[in-house]
């Protein structure tokens, strides 16, 4: 069971071993849980969505409670999403699921307030890479994986609906999740998220730039810049981004992705004996 991350969503994804004349883009992605049943590919998608429940689960994301126990609460509804990637020849190598919530149902005020997602300026980026340029210093890229699982709901009593397919009665009523950590797909998921990082990254001593509320300064002279759960690590040396690195590791679920290449959406090429990069 592998995490990986499509359009900032995160699937739980099984690897297909099966018809090999099956190319990925011939396989019809579903829209709801019961097109997935439907489909030739139903216990492929099934796998899927019980790794994806499992893993929901082991991260301690909510209690199961009786909807009774809570008259007056809105349920906000849940959907699946999913995926398939291809390998090299075309084939399906995985089927991807992921359960989200359908943030659009929230109500403001009630079920949430303030919104922000965490993107640091291009013009924030394009002077940091000019100066890796310039300076010819290190610049690593990394990915925190399921980001906003590890931000805590404290402000909000938030109930979403059990995942599709995986759902639970007493008696006659459906059990609903009371959740403890931000779901993809909340309206304030993002928010929460920054609040968990920013609280961190203070605590390894970095301080926050006044310009831009996704950079971070290291008395060392590095800087880390975050763009929702991507991050940008900028230090003179591969020895102080290592040590960073691995403290962030250590408290959150993180893959490195190696030199910058891909960041806000274009490619970064660079030339370190010329001492030039570009931005495409």
């Amino acid at each position: 069971m592998v995490a990986r991350r499509v359009h900032k969503v995160y699937f739980t994804s099984i690897a297909f071993k099966g018809d090999d004349t099956i190319k990925a883009k011939d396989v019809v992605i579903p829209h709801t849980y019961a097109q997935a049943m439907a489909l030739p590919q139903a216990d492929r998608w099934a796998d899927t969505m019980k790794s994806e429940v499992n893993s929901l689960v082991g991260s301690d994301i909510w209690d199961l409670v009786n909807p009774l126990e809570h008259p007056n609460a809105t349920i906000v509804a849940g959907r699946w999403v999913y995926t398939v990637k291809a390998d090299s020849e075309g084939l399906p190598a995985r089927f991807k699921s992921c359960w989200v919530a359908r943030g659009f149902t929230q109500r403001f005020g009630i079920d949430y307030d303030e919104t922000y997602a965490s993107m640091t300026k291009p013009a924030t980026m394009k002077i940091m890479l000019a100066l890796v340029a310039r300076l010819d210093i290190e610049c690593k890229q990394y990915d925190l994986i399921t980001a906003f699982l590890n931000a805590l709901i404290e402000k909000h009593t938030i109930f979403v609906e059990m995942p599709h397919g995986f759902k639970q009665y007493h008696g006659n009523v459906q059990i609903i999740c009371l959740l403890k950590r931000a779901l993809y797909g909340l309206k304030q998921s993002p928010l929460l998220w920054y609040e968990e990082l920013i609280k961190f990254l203070l605590s390894m001593n970095l301080k926050l730039c006044i310009s831009d509320p996704c950079l971070f300064i290291h008395p060392s002279g590095a800087y880390i810049l975050v763009y929702v759960d991507d991050l940008l690590l900028i230090a003179k040396s591969l020895k102080l981004i290592n040590k960073l690195a691995s403290l962030l590791g250590a408290r959150y679920a993180m893959k490195e992705l190696g030199d910058i290449s891909w960041f806000l959406r274009c490619y970064i090429i660079r030339d370190r004996k010329a001492r030039k990069i570009w931005i495409i």
